[in-house]
């Protein structure tokens, strides 16, 4: 038994010998053979760590030329200046004034009060500027990461309708000035005749001009605010000033047998200028390719000071070339002569829409439209007062005797807007 014992001790030790030299042989050079712990000291289990990433140096895969994304510099996303030039078309609501000029037919020239008449002005019953040029700046930037201010300024060119409209040297076509007669149970107008055929007739016309100027500016402070929606938000409170002027001016010339000669005039001029604190946001959204997309909003609670100058005269001028000149033109009498002023509350918005597309590293065009809206305004055009105690008129002849107050003086409001697109550059620093 004891020679059994010793033969299976020898041949564990001579297995694991030879064991122990194939793994040597098979091992890796680089390979490091663990430390055996210390005779009497167990070993501790665990988890080994991973080799260092530098140590796997696996190489980075590179991207073809060819197909690397042209993606341009962001540099105008992160800039804290900026400078935006538009140029503009917009046009605006037009204006509803009465009939100021028309035309009689031949066979009724003469007439009081001519069943048909044919209007010359406003031939469509508005006037209508169509579309003005103008010019739109504005310039703002950030003095932290939160807080900056900006500024905007626009301007239309003065824009003007007219109409002129002469009788020739027979006074046909037959020109005339349309009115009620107050106190008048009657809708069909009488005429004032500028040119009349016939014996005892004269010949002349009249010249209708309507002007209009349009322009505003706003100073702000500004808040970026968290990007919810947008990649980019500002919010606006601030000071807006905006002012619509516009007049409307009627001349009547008739010239008679013998050489005297007849002016009368009319004229209106209104001045609508809006006051007030504003609130405003911003949103800037960043498209693939350069491409972009800006909107932006604003409204603001004032005041708009209205003033309204109505002046009217009529001038004689004998064949000797004496002239003479009375207070009353035919719309504008003694009644409702004079400047007229008030104070309305209003609210004035503005919306701007804007697709962008950045060219260079700081320079960004863009394209879009606009829209400006005030709540109250006063309009030259609703101001006419058509109805006329015709017997205080020197010039008009055979008026029967009258003692209404007559034309007079009321103020009316309308809502006005003015809208059209905008094309530009941006220059952020």
């Amino acid at each position: 038994m004891k020679k059994l014992s010793l033969i299976a001790v020898s041949l564990v030790w001579l297995t694991g010998n030879s064991f122990a030299q194939v793994n040597t042989e098979f091992r890796p050079a680089s390979a490091q053979v663990p430390e055996q712990p210390a005779p009497g000291n167990p070993p501790v289990m665990g988890i080994s760590q991973p080799p260092p990433l530098s140590s796997l140096n696996t190489p980075t895969p590179e991207i073809p030329q060819g197909f690397a994304p042209d993606v341009p510099s962001l540099g105008y996303q992160e800039a804290r200046m900026w400078f935006t030039a538009d140029y503009l078309l917009w046009w605006y609501r037009p204006q509803n004034p009465p009939t100021l000029a028309v035309r009689v037919p031949d066979g009724l020239a003469g007439a009081a009060a001519p069943a048909t008449t044919i209007p010359l002005y406003p031939n469509d019953g508005e006037i209508d500027y169509g579309i003005a040029s103008g010019i739109r700046l504005s310039a703002g930037g950030y003095f932290t990461d939160i807080f900056g201010v900006d500024a905007s300024y626009f301007r239309l060119e003065q824009m003007s309708e007219s109409g002129s409209f002469f009788s020739g040297s027979t006074g046909l076509p037959s020109i005339a000035r349309p009115y009620f007669r107050a106190g008048a149970p009657t809708t069909t107008p009488i005429v004032l005749y500028s040119s009349l055929p016939g014996p005892g007739g004269y010949i002349g016309g009249t010249a209708i001009v309507s002007e209009s100027e349009l322009f505003g500016y706003d100073a702000n402070l500004l808040v970026r605010g968290f990007a919810l929606v947008a990649d980019q938000t500002d919010y606006q409170i601030g000071y807006r000033y905006f002012s619509l002027e516009e007049s409307i001016v009627i001349a009547d010339t008739s010239i008679f047998p013998g050489g005297a000669r007849l002016d009368v005039r009319d004229s209106y001029r209104v001045r609508n200028q809006f006051y007030g604190g504003q609130l405003g946001t911003r949103a800037r959204f960043f498209g693939n390719y350069g491409l972009g997309f800006d909107v932006g909003a604003k409204l603001a609670l004032g005041t708009v000071a209205q003033r309204a100058e109505l002046i009217g005269f009529n001038t004689v001028t004998t064949p000797a070339g004496a002239v003479s000149s009375l207070p009353g033109g035919l719309y504008v009498q003694p009644t409702n002569a004079g400047t007229h002023e008030r104070n309305q509350f209003a609210a004035m918005g503005e919306l701007n829409l804007n697709l962008t597309y950045q060219l260079t590293e700081y320079l960004v065009v863009s394209a879009g439209y606009s829209l400006i809206y005030l709540t109250n305004a006063a309009r030259p055009g609703q101001l006419i007062d058509p109805t006329i105690n015709d017997a205080n008129v020197p010039y008009i002849a055979g008026a029967p005797a009258n003692t209404t107050n007559a034309p007079l003086f009321r103020w009316q409001d309308q809502t006005f807007w003015t809208q059209g697109f905008n094309v530009g550059f941006s220059i952020f620093y």
